[in-house]
């Protein structure tokens, strides 16, 4: 899908930016293809934005010039957000506490799960 968006933008003259967030250059890149295609698309972009040092270098093995290629550190502000009790927040919130720690509630019907499992599925 990236390299269709780069394709579009060359076509109407527009500066291109990919933004590199882990698995495409982590782990699609074993693939051979995937490798061609992910190398190609990150090549021909005018900016890549790595969300860390690590990915940055591994985007310069790629053979993508390091000129173009620009670490996005994504934080958090630690003087604002910090982490609370869990248990507290949801009393504050009214929202029940669950029995399964660290879950959300689940989907029921109506609530579109079939679209999702769909939409998440991979054609043969």
């Amino acid at each position: 899908m990236v390299a269709a968006a780069v394709r579009v933008a060359r076509l109407v003259g527009v500066p291109v930016g990919v933004i590199v967030g882990g698995s495409d250059v982590l782990l699609l890149t074993g693939d051979c293809g995937r490798r061609r295609c992910i190398r190609s698309v990150l090549r021909s972009a005018d900016s890549v934005l790595a969300l860390s040092s690590h990915l940055r270098e591994k985007i310069l093995d790629l053979g993508v010039p390091g000129d173009r290629v620009h670490v996005w550190e994504r934080g958090i502000d630690s003087d604002i957000f910090k982490p609370g009790s869990r248990v507290a927040s949801r009393r504050r919130l009214g929202i029940p506490s669950t029995s399964r720690p660290g879950l959300g509630r689940t989907l029921g019907p109506g609530e579109g799960l079939d679209i999702l499992l769909e939409a998440c599925s991979i054609p043969p």
